[in-house]
């Protein structure tokens, strides 16, 4: 409210609307009320053409909103504004916008790239206090490549910058990131799922639905889709329902649901979420898929799957994947928090629903870039 009653008691100094403003925003954002946002940034006239603050909270918006391509031209405008300044609050802030759009359109090299060089700047300079949720934006962009070492590193320095509880769920779900990362995508999921309880307690219903589908892309999309398909109604906008509608066909293995979800990603530019559905679709099928290139450095749990993963539960992938990556029994316990004991029972299974015996067979079912499949799994 704070904000409006500003804008409306004209003329106030554009030093005391710019705060106002992206407070508004940035909260209006979180909760899914998208046209409360525009309106507010509309009105903040001036201020909002000279604040590279507004320029990123209305970027902000407008990806939360699923509006990738306005959120990609406000991005070049705000690019070259910085060059023209060398400002380097205006910098940084170019670097995040810049580094959010690549992330929601899957192309997480340069997501990772931008987000470096804006938290390199905002070390230096941060009077907005966004140091914190640009590192927790780059920990899960360098989780979802691959990156875990750095991952983790990141989420230590973003729990240690200056920030507001307002991005305590972003925190929770860069955590969740790190975790997949690691190999324990069981545990990801429910960190997810703690992260959208705590958004949904605040109100966050946007971001609450973002991680929600976050719970559904980790593996868990039985505990998701319901809860997402209530915020379909809550939420402006169409990505919401499109991940309401890509979750439940994720929990049925619908194979006609998971496509019309990729054609409506890809529409709205989030060619990563669009990706996933395609290789889930594909897994599901037994057929050979192609990622696109720009998200061939993301390594999430979906566009790992393979016909043979379709068949595991979510904790016997975590244990098939690690086993294939080299790890012992016991290594593979101790990521997981589990026994060796109870890590070999788990590769029982997995060897039965497989019909393999040994680890070796596993591998190429499990590991993409080695296509051997046994006749189960061969198409008729």
């Amino acid at each position: 409210m704070a904000a409006e009653m500003l804008l409306r008691d004209r003329p106030a100094p554009d030093t005391a609307i710019t705060p106002a403003v992206a407070s508004v925003v940035v909260g209006a954002s979180l909760s899914g009320q998208f046209d409360r946002a525009t309106t507010v940034v509309e009105q903040a006239g001036s201020a909002r053409r000279e604040s590279a603050l507004l320029g990123h909270v209305h970027c902000f918006s407008l990806v939360m909103a699923g509006q990738v391509a306005e959120a990609q031209r406000i991005a070049a405008d705000a690019h070259r504004k910085a060059v023209a300044e060398e400002n380097v609050a205006v910098t940084a802030s170019r670097s995040m916008l810049h580094g959010l759009v690549a992330n929601a359109h899957g192309d997480l090299t340069t997501a990772v790239d931008s987000l470096t060089t804006a938290a390199r700047l905002l070390e230096k300079h941060d009077p907005y206090r966004m140091l914190a949720p640009c590192l927790a934006w780059l920990a899960s962009a360098q989780a979802m490549s691959g990156q875990r070492t750095e991952a983790q590193h990141t989420l230590r320095r973003a729990a240690e910058a200056p920030t507001d509880r307002l991005f305590t769920p972003l925190f929770g779900l860069s955590q969740a990131w790190t975790t997949a990362a690691h190999g324990d995508t069981t545990l990801a999921a429910r960190q997810a799922d703690t992260a959208a309880d705590t958004a949904k307690a605040t109100g966050q219903y946007a971001l609450e639905a973002m991680a929600r589908y976050d719970v559904a892309r980790l593996g868990d999309p039985h505990t998701a889709h319901r809860r997402l398909a209530t915020l379909a109604g809550t939420v402006q906008g169409p990505l919401v329902p499109t991940m309401a509608r890509a979750a439940a066909a994720l929990a049925r293995s619908d194979v006609k649901g998971l496509d019309q979800a990729t054609a409506a990603f890809t529409t709205l530019g989030f060619d990563l979420l669009a990706a996933e559905t395609t290789t889930a679709s594909a897994a599901i099928q037994n057929q050979p898929v192609a990622v696109p290139a720009m998200c061939q450095h993301a390594t999430t749990p979906l566009l790992r799957l393979t016909p043979a993963l379709a068949e595991l539960t979510t904790r016997e992938r975590d244990v098939a994947l690690l086993a294939a990556d080299g790890l012992t029994s016991t290594a593979i316990g101790n990521r997981l928090r589990l026994s060796a004991r109870t890590v070999d029972n788990y590769l029982g299974r997995i060897y039965q629903k497989l019909g393999v015996t040994n680890r070796r067979d596993v591998t190429p079912l499990v590991i993409r870039d080695k296509p051997c499949v046994p006749s189960r799994f061969r198409p008729s």
